[in-house]
This record gives structure tokens, C-alpha cells and sequence, in this order.
């Protein structure tokens, strides 16, 4: 049996805090912002409402939007926990950076490599699609063993990828950022409780 409820509670727990923190910088931001908008107005015609309207609409509309696409806010509605079915499965191509030899802008073809990467489209119990993609490497590797077409996947709120419902993972797995750890590793460096076979130990 996996660990799968005590691994969701402490991704809540994790990306719970980071929300309300980028909630606050975002009151701020506003705040901020509208005063501004205030100084503005008063002391110049360049974004007066009654002069400047559609200027100064626009620029309102930026300042709504500027925080709530930095920090993700949408992601709560659009993303939020849920657990469902994988329905489609496919493996891709894409183009990534070549670490070992760029170090700045990418700007010549050697300097990317073809990568191979594992794409699925899962029907939440909702009824709600949602689609996640998985990039080169371990992670990848588990994806393509344990989370097939047919499969029962979870996802927690704020995590970077799902999980398989039904097997566990040959090594420790942290949903939350995507890495591996050892088998005598209870806590990825982010905070995460590893998803792992549940134990006297780790309940």
C-alpha cells in the first residue's frame, strides 16, 4: 500500500504556504500599484481615466494580470488536486539545452540536443482533463513504467508532476519536484514526504 494520502497532505502543506505568500506580495503589488495610479492621475493627463481611458484601462488591466501570471494564481482553479484515470499516452520528441556545453543563450543548433519525452492526458473523476508532460531522465523512466493508458494517477495541489495510484516506485519519488532519492531517504530536499510502499515507519 502506498503512502499516497500522506504524500498529498504534505504537498498541500508545502505549496499551501508558498500560495498564501505570493498572495500577500500580490495585496502588495496593488496596493502599490494603485497608489501610483492615484500619483498619477493627479499629478499628469498621460493616464488620467476621464482624459486617457483606453491608456489608462489597458494599464490596469496589465497590473490585474502581471502578479496573477508571476506567481501561478490561476493554478488553483485550473490545477487543483484530483485524482483520475490516464486515458491517452505518448512518447515525443523535443529540443533541450545541451548543459554541458552552453552556458548563455542558446544560439547555434549544436548547442541543443533531441530529447525523448512522455506525454499523458488524464480524465479526472471530475470529468476534467488534464495533461502533463515529462521530460528526459528518471523521471520520465517512471512515468513511461507506471503511469500507462489505463492507469490511476493523483495529483496534490502545487506539485510539479502526478503519481501512480497503484505501484510504487522502485525508489523513493517526490511528486512535488520530480526527484529521486535513496532508499533510507524519507524527505526530499524540497520538504516532500517521498512517495513510497507505506510502513509501520513512515505512517
Amino acid at each position: 500500500m502506498l503512502n499516497s494520502d500522506q504524500v498529498a497532505t504534505s504537498i498541500l502543506a508545502i505549496n499551501r504556504k508558498k500560495y498564501i505568500v505570493s498572495l500577500i506580495k500580490t495585496a502588495i503589488f496593488y496596493a502599490a500599484a494603485a497608489a501610483a495610479l492615484v500619483i498619477t492621475a493627479k499629478s499628469s493627463d498621460i493616464l488620467h481615466p476621464a482624459v486617457r481611458p483606453v491608456p489608462f484601462f489597458t494599464v490596469v488591466l496589465l497590473l490585474l494580470l502581471s502578479p496573477i501570471l508571476r506567481y501561478r494564481l490561476y493554478r488553483v482553479f485550473t490545477r487543483p488536486s484530483f485524482e483520475g484515470i490516464v486515458e491517452t499516452a505518448k512518447n515525443s520528441s523535443a529540443l533541450e539545452t545541451r548543459k554541458e556545453l552552453n552556458t548563455g543563450v542558446v544560439d547555434v543548433p549544436y548547442e541543443m540536443r533531441k530529447v525523448e519525452i512522455y506525454s499523458i492526458g488524464v480524465r479526472t473523476d471530475r470529468g476534467r482533463p488534464q495533461n502533463f508532460s515529462f521530460p528526459s531522465g528518471k523521471i520520465s523512466d517512471y512515468a513511461r513504467e507506471y503511469m500507462k493508458k489505463g492507469s490511476r494517477v493523483r495529483y496534490a495541489f502545487g506539485a510539479r508532476y502526478p503519481w501512480s495510484e497503484e505501484i510504487a516506485p522502485d525508489r523513493p519519488y517526490c511528486p512535488n519536484c520530480g526527484h529521486f532519492g535513496a532508499e533510507n531517504e524519507t524527505y526530499c530536499s524540497c520538504g516532500c514526504l517521498y512517495l513510497r510502499e507505506s510502513n509501520e515507519n513512515n505512517e
